[in-house]
């Protein structure tokens, strides 16, 4: 019953019969799992008309059963992940049997595209990664960049019109639903009479129904202010059966109205200028600053032809500067960016340098004595104006940043080809923004992993213990060391280990497990002076550390990752 005509119910019998059969499945997609609408054809829908990549879909099993996600509340939200097209360039063909003026509908919709954003749809021949299928009924289309070789289907029928193929074409490039977006509630009221009436009068389809009006979030995100005209939103009432949508009408049962209680009409006129700055903003390169769950930071800004600015960066806020590809250089507000001090302007504490002697690094300057000395610098991102060699890195500033928390977490991350982030952390944080666990219960024994991932080989590394001789070891790619950990500490055959020297016994690249500076702590060492920690036993918690010059005269920029999995800890060398 909603195959999706674009914003509401199929108005076959015999479908709904089907669907009504087929009922709700839960699958896992993307690493989400989500409630999900199976049609006749073994596609799996969502949020009315996106269709989920079949490849990258598993059903999870026992899923299935009448009114197991017949939820009341459709505040309730689904989380999607959602992939960019590669340089904004999407090829597609057109099947058979369209008549002209549904292919001209179409050339039209993809013109629009063309003419009012950056992205670029492109007709081939063959190895198309959307392709255009005419069917009987609905409007639907996949959701962003199709992953394992799929293509995008963009399934039209006689029922859709331009406004209907342009909003599919939207879902392409990775847009959701306006009016599923968590910034709705502020401007349409959810009208729970109408849930009600269907649910007495149309119980087949109540489930679905409550489904494609959860709200729907993606990893993409959206800055922008909601946007009732947005191509991406539907109106209040249904659009293609005409029955329901008559009868709803006659009882003045629409889904939803504006604050004011009036009709939300739906719009009718292609893309908006906030759809247009959305496109512009997913399909522009980006560095994001962002303070996950840190103190307030006072952020300093240089930036060429301007004065600086004081911004304060409070908890889950952000500051987001823009590439220029003409200038090879992150910007604000057009201009080129830098500097980013996090210390309220002090220049020898806390500030990532992002344009300084025609590097192509973006580095983190802990404590250094004179702004241009490079001791206490670590490598964030290295090498950001070319993307297929950038390289990302994180580390532990043990002194905290603008007078805040003691061992603040700064991490690098590349979130997709168009976004990389900087993220700001306070030690025991529990926002894996890399995807790892890193606390651990301090009270229970537990193994210690060192691994060598894809570093080259470490062929000079003294084991350094208390009460016992020294051990010579080496760390060739794929190898490993287990220590154990107790309340004692770290050991090895028995023996307490201090220190594991990854430099031959030489002032440099130590990983030390027993400082009475540290007590407690687990710190890393390298060529600098300054010395983070990896893991805090007072606390039970691990993280990592970088070396930029790299491990015992090895490849520069040794990345230390430190984070637990199934009880065991673990520091992986990867280069």
């Amino acid at each position: 019953m909603f195959s999706c005509k674009e914003d509401d119910f199929q108005d076959q019998a015999a479908d709904l019969q089907f669907e009504s059969h087929a009922g709700m499945v839960e699958v896992e997609y993307r690493g989400q799992k989500l409630a999900a609408w199976k049609d006749k054809n073994g596609n799996y829908v969502v949020g009315d008309d996106i269709v989920l990549y079949r490849n990258e879909v598993n059903e999870l099993s026992g899923s299935g059963g009448q009114n197991k996600y017949a939820l009341l509340d459709w505040e309730q939200i689904t989380n999607i992940n959602v992939s960019l097209w590669p340089g904004g360039l999407i090829s597609f063909n057109i099947g058979p049997g369209f008549t002209n003026a549904e292919l001209v509908m179409i050339d039209k919709a993809i013109q629009h595209w063309n003419n009012k954003t950056r992205i670029i749809f492109i007709r081939v021949p063959v190895n198309e990664k959307v392709y255009f299928k005419k069917v009987d009924s609905g409007c639907r289309a996949g959701l962003g960049y199709p992953e394992n070789g799929e293509k995008n289907i963009v399934q039209v029928s006689p029922s859709c019109d331009l406004q209907s193929i342009i909003h599919e074409l939207g879902h392409v490039v990775g847009l959701n639903h306006e009016h599923q977006k968590s910034s709705r509630n502020g401007h349409i009221i959810m009208k729970p009479e109408t849930f009600n009436f269907i649910e007495s009068n149309y119980h087949s389809i109540y489930q679905t129904l409550i489904e494609n009006f959860r709200i729907e979030e993606t990893n993409l995100g959206d800055p922008f202010p909601f946007d009732i005209q947005s191509v991406m939103m539907y109106g209040s009432y249904p659009r293609n059966n005409i029955a329901l949508r008559d009868l709803l009408i006659s009882q003045s049962l629409p889904f939803f109205t504006k604050k004011d209680g009036s009709i939300v009409e739906r719009p009718l006129l292609g893309l908006s200028p906030k759809d247009i700055m959305l496109v512009q903003y997913y399909y522009t390169r980006k560095l994001i600053l962002r303070n996950i769950d840190y103190n307030v930071v006072r952020v300093k800004m240089r930036t060429e032809g301007s004065d600086p600015d004081i911004m304060f960066l409070n908890p889950e806020e952000e500051i987001m500067l823009y590439y220029d590809s003409q200038k090879d250089r992150y910007t604000y507000n057009g201009h080129v960016v830098q500097q980013l001090g996090l210390n309220n302007g002090n220049d020898v504490t806390n500030y990532i340098k992002l344009s300084w002697s025609g590097s192509n690094d973006i580095k983190y300057f802990v404590k250094v004595s004179d702004p241009m000395d490079s001791d206490g610098s670590m490598i964030l991102i290295k090498d950001y104006v070319h993307p297929e060699n950038t390289a990302y890195y994180h580390f532990t500033n043990r002194d905290g940043i603008d007078g805040g928390s003691r061992k603040a977490i700064v991490e690098s991350q590349k979130i997709d080809d168009y976004t990389s982030c900087i993220y700001l952390k306070r030690w025991n944080s529990d926002r894996n923004t890399d995807r790892q666990v890193h606390s651990f219960n301090k009270y229970t024994p537990a193994t210690l992993k060192i691994r060598n991932i894809n570093y080259p080989a470490l062929e000079n590394i003294v084991m350094k213990f208390t009460g016992c001789s020294d051990k010579k070891i080496a760390l060739a790619p794929g190898q490993s060391i287990a220590l154990e950990y107790t309340a004692n500490g770290f050991t090895y055959g028995g023996c307490k280990l201090r220190q594991l020297d990854f430099n031959n016994g030489n002032s440099s690249d130590d990983l030390n497990f027993s400082q009475s500076s540290y007590l407690g702590e687990v710190t890393y060492q390298g060529s600098s002076s300054y010395i983070t920690t990896i893991i805090d036993t007072n606390s039970g918690y691990i993280y990592g550390a970088v070396d930029p010059d790299g491990i015992d005269g090895k490849v520069t920029n040794a990345q230390l990752v430190g984070y637990t999995a199934q009880g065991t800890m673990f520091i992986d060398i990867r280069k």
